[in-house]
């Protein structure tokens, strides 16, 4: 889903103390918590969801990799709660480069689950690289 910037309107506009109305939880993406191992990609904020699941499953014991892309180490939110399973990957630093995200795909065991959240461009070539994958197994 294509960014309007409430984000961004949020943290200029609100202060404390302000009322906000806000409309009932969406999600686009159920975790599956009896998948035998769940693979998380994130790009830039996308971290927000992707972060509370993988620390669900290590909750109740289940095995996970993140892939976390941000264009520099200082462009890391909640570096503190990531834990141990994360590789980063900075392409704005020196030698950066986009993450191969069909080279993290084509690793994963056939059973696995795929989960990817973050910008459009890194929606697409997700859901491009998984097209062959069981939609059960698959969300972003």
């Amino acid at each position: 889903m294509l960014g309007r910037g409430g984000s961004q309107w949020i943290q200029e506009n609100l202060r404390p103390g302000d009322l906000v109305w806000a409309v009932g939880l969406r999600n686009n993406f159920a975790l599956n918590e009896s998948a035998e191992k769940s693979i998380f990609i994130a790009g830039g904020i996308g971290i927000t969801p992707i972060l509370s699941m993988s620390k669900r499953l290590t909750s109740i014991g289940r095995t996970w990799d993140l892939y976390y892309c941000c264009r520099t180490r200082k462009d890391v939110a909640f570096i503190d709660r990531l834990g141990s399973g994360v590789h980063f990957n900075f392409d704005g630093e020196p030698g950066g480069q986009m993450l191969d995200i069909r080279a993290v795909v084509e690793s994963a065991s056939d059973n696995a689950h795929l989960y990817c959240c973050g910008p459009i461009s890194m929606l697409a070539a997700f859901e491009a690289t998984t097209s062959r994958w069981p939609r059960a197994q698959v969300a972003c």
